[in-house]
């Protein structure tokens, strides 16, 4: 049946059981192309919080455990309080230095308080470096487009042309 006046919407990643077999499927392919991936890849599982073990002759993932056991939770609410009395800079190396030092087991969390912090400041090159390292939390990615939008606007009113 055809309904012009139809709408469907989607929710990206909200289907039942999306995820559950996502570390089973990263597994599998690094099996099967270990020695042709990245050479980085232990790097970016490990500033999320995971390592590769081989046991048995298979490979596994296992969490790294937080040096300090500060947990994202607590670090996210410090530097939100420290954003809320206007202390970016404060806020800012508090994340930067948990995230360099590994010191918490849900980085992403913190990467997206940095993006949260660089959208409150205007700071349009950090806030896309941080958008692209974490999944923006709900209405990030409208207010990056808007402060895409509105250094465009700022740049055309200069009569600087902005290419991209």
């Amino acid at each position: 049946m055809y309904r012009p006046d139809g709408v469907v919407t989607h929710h990206e990643g909200r289907s039942e059981g999306r995820g559950d077999h996502v570390a089973h499927s990263w597994l599998t392919l690094r099996e099967r192309w270990e020695g042709r991936l990245p050479a980085d890849e232990s790097a970016i599982l490990a500033e999320d919080g995971w390592e590769v073990v081989r046991e048995q002759g298979r490979l596994r993932l296992r969490r790294l455990a937080p040096a300090t056991g500060e947990s994202a939770g607590r670090l996210r609410r410090r530097a939100e309080e420290l954003m809320a009395r206007g202390e970016f800079q404060e806020a800012r190396r508090l994340l930067e230095e948990a995230l360099a030092e590994r010191r918490c087991a849900r980085p992403a969390e913190l990467r997206s308080t940095l993006l949260e912090l660089e959208l409150r400041v205007g700071n349009l090159a950090a806030a896309q470096r941080w958008a692209g390292s974490c999944r923006p939390r709900p209405g990030q990615q409208e207010r990056l487009a808007q402060l895409r939008h509105d250094l465009r606007r700022r740049l055309d009113d200069y009569g600087i042309r902005a290419d991209h």
